[in-house]
């Protein structure tokens, strides 16, 4: 064989460890962090594609806000509906939004 098991193991967590670090780093998450916990357990690379990436939800919502603005400031329509949905407070309101 090429490699014995002890080298296959390693060559593997290895492989995890570079794995979890990019992942985490694209996602936004403390990279070194879960390129370790990859390297030694190899679990964490496996359980990081179910992560939710902080980057992607922080960068929606900031267009989903100035959108929101400006199709408040723009369109009369939108801006007669939010002021009739005012008044049954913000729960209603933000549905509307992400509607």
């Amino acid at each position: 064989m090429l490699l014995s098991s002890t080298g296959s193991y390693i060559l593997g967590a290895l492989i995890a460890g570079v794995a979890g670090y990019v992942m985490a780093h694209r996602k936004g998450l403390n990279a070194v962090g879960w390129g370790w916990a990859s390297l030694l357990l190899i679990v964490p690379a496996v359980i990081l594609p179910f992560v939710r990436s902080r980057r992607a939800s922080d960068q929606s919502q900031t267009v989903l806000d100035e959108t929101w603005h400006a199709l408040l400031a723009y369109d009369p329509a939108f801006k007669a509906a939010a002021v009739q949905l005012a008044p049954f407070g913000a729960p209603t309101t933000e549905e509307l939004r992400q509607a």
